[in-house]
């Protein structure tokens, strides 16, 4: 299950110092494979610098998660070629949501930060090349 909008806006902390998360807004749930929301997520919720330095461990700590259950049969490996895969989710998402919803400030500004570290995302990690 995919959310299809998980990014930071769309969590909630627990204030009282728990490890809960609160996962909101889901519009958008589809059946589709997990490393959509994880490359949607980090490319999202980091900038181009933190992403760089991040991203390999944050994948990893998500596929040694995903490993934990009993998954079978998917490698690291298959797991990086889809996270990169799937950075062009949140670009398109970027590009058509501000035709879907009332335009603010804060969405506008949202939208383009998304444009704009999704389009560094891509091509950071040779997005297009699974396009050849």
């Amino acid at each position: 299950v995919m959310h299809g909008d998980y990014r930071l806006d769309n969590l909630l902390f627990d204030v009282r110092g728990e490890s809960n998360v609160f996962i909101l807004d889901w519009g958008t749930v589809a059946y589709a494979p997990g490393a959509r929301d994880i490359s949607y997520f980090i490319g999202a919720s980091l900038d181009a610098a933190q992403r760089k330095e991040h991203e390999a461990d944050l994948v990893r700590v998500y596929y040694d998660t995903l490993s934990s259950f009993p998954v079978g049969g998917y490698s690291w490996k298959e797991c990086w070629r889809d996270y990169r895969r799937f950075c062009f989710q949140g670009f398109f998402t970027g590009v058509a949501a501000p035709m879907m919803v009332e335009r603010s400030d804060r969405a506008d500004q949202l939208f383009l930060a998304m444009v704009r570290n999704y389009s560094e995302q891509i091509a950071t990690l040779g997005g297009f090349s699974f396009w050849e």
